[in-house]
């Protein structure tokens, strides 16, 4: 006879029986990394591309010390957010309704948290920010893969402009050409966009940033190793010491540093947004 003292096993406990064990094998992880690597597809691309580009051709190494730390303290709060959404099994924004502070609008006894108030000013802003991020991606495709004529002397009046520039010559006179390329491949990026959200579920994202986040990962690296390769373009030992002096450029320093912390690695968005795949995926129910 068992002894009715025991407690019960685990698996006794209906609810109890539906938690699943975290995976020890390299496979059982590489399974569960979907809302990592959607959120690292959304982070790492063409925002932080040309915000940090823009930083660098104006602040040059001085603020890559900010780059890191920025990276590190995001990194930390992304996890605390993904945590809490495990755990209760609520979004962030019903966690943010639950921060102390002062309440407005709504019913009387269901008034919203003055921090989802700020969130929703934040993110009507940020719509613009999209806006431009795929102006860029469309301004970038343009320049790699022309659509029309117009798109390809457009480049070759730039390459010259830009081959002229470093031989230390005159630039070629004339008037610029204009080219509606940008606009195409802008629209190509925003229909393309709208059919996968419409038409594909969480696993259908997830495979699609998959990919996108091996092959961004993998241009990244070949890009730094051939420019590695080029005389008077290779990054220096030198210059990565300068990048870690912990110093803000003088002049305009400090909203270039500003605008550095708030765009790279994970930004107020995708702090949001985070705990909403991670609810997706099933984390919550089967902790």
């Amino acid at each position: 006879m068992p002894d009715e003292t025991q407690s019960p096993p685990v698996n006794a406990n209906p609810e109890a029986s539906a938690t699943l064990d975290p995976p020890t094998t390299l496979g059982g992880i590489l399974r569960q990394l979907g809302p990592g690597l959607i959120i690292a597809g959304s982070i790492v691309g063409s925002g932080e591309l040309i915000a940090t580009t823009l930083v660098g051709a104006k602040a040059g190494f001085v603020l890559m010390w900010l780059i890191i730390i920025g990276c590190l303290i995001k990194v930390f709060v992304q996890i605390e957010f993904g945590k809490y959404a495990i755990t209760h099994g609520k979004t962030t924004l019903d966690g943010m309704n639950e921060v102390p502070g002062p309440r407005f609008g709504g019913p009387r006894n269901n008034k919203v948290n003055w921090i989802c108030w700020f969130w929703l000013i934040f993110i009507v802003v940020a719509l613009a920010q999209l806006g431009g991020i795929i102006g860029g991606v469309g301004q970038a495709l343009s320049i790699q893969m022309p659509l029309t004529e117009s798109g390809e002397t457009l480049n070759t009046f730039h390459n010259e402009q830009i081959r002229a520039q470093l031989a230390g010559t005159e630039a070629p006179t004339g008037e610029e050409p204009t080219s509606n390329d940008a606009v195409i491949w802008a629209m190509i990026i925003t229909l393309g966009s709208i059919v996968i959200l419409v038409l594909g579920r969480y696993r259908m994202i997830q495979n699609v940033s998959t990919a996108l986040v091996a092959m961004f990962t993998f241009v990244t690296i070949g890009n730094l190793i051939m420019i590695q390769s080029m005389p008077g373009w290779h990054v220096t030992w030198q210059e990565l010491m300068s990048g870690m002096t912990f110093q803000i450029p003088p002049g305009k320093g400090f909203a270039v540093a500003l605008a550095a912390f708030g765009i790279i690695g994970v930004g107020a968005t995708e702090l949001i947004q985070y705990p909403y795949w991670c609810l997706e995926m099933g984390y919550a129910k089967w902790a």
